[in-house]
């Protein structure tokens, strides 16, 4: 697990307990891809092995801190603990949606009073200024 920073954020897993994850950086996306990438090479097009394989991957890279029996996600039992495939699932979405918030709160916040987007008005120079009107 990595080092915890101001910036991480926690996440409950009702059941469970709670998670402490970092916030993803540039070279968390590719270490997430390269965990996936290695992870699913034999399994060609097979997307529930990927989307497993994705859940295990961004697992691995961004945990922090976890609620014991959860330190290895990948070697979990899932004979003697069926539950944790369907809350892994659990977590991973609430993680998604934590980060879409994280994006909308930034985009809301870089659009304070005079920021943001120009409505589209086309406006028509008269052919006396316009250089190539004729």
């Amino acid at each position: 697990m990595r080092e915890p920073k101001d910036t991480d954020f926690l996440i409950d897993l009702e059941g469970v307990g709670k998670f402490r994850f970092a916030r993803r950086t540039f070279n968390d996306r590719i270490k997430i891809r390269g965990e996936i990438a290695v992870m699913s090479r034999d399994f060609g097009d097979d997307l529930d092995t990927v989307a497993e394989v994705t859940v295990l991957a961004v697992y691995k890279t961004l945990v922090v801190a976890c609620p014991k029996g959860w330190e290895d996600l990948g070697g979990v039992d899932l004979v003697d603990r069926p539950e944790v495939e369907e809350q892994a699932w659990q977590l991973f979405m609430k993680l998604q949606d934590a980060e879409s918030r994280f994006r909308q709160d930034r985009d809301e916040a870089r659009q304070k009073d005079g920021q943001g987007d120009v409505a589209v008005d086309p406006v028509l120079v008269s052919p006396k200024v316009s250089p190539t009107a004729k």
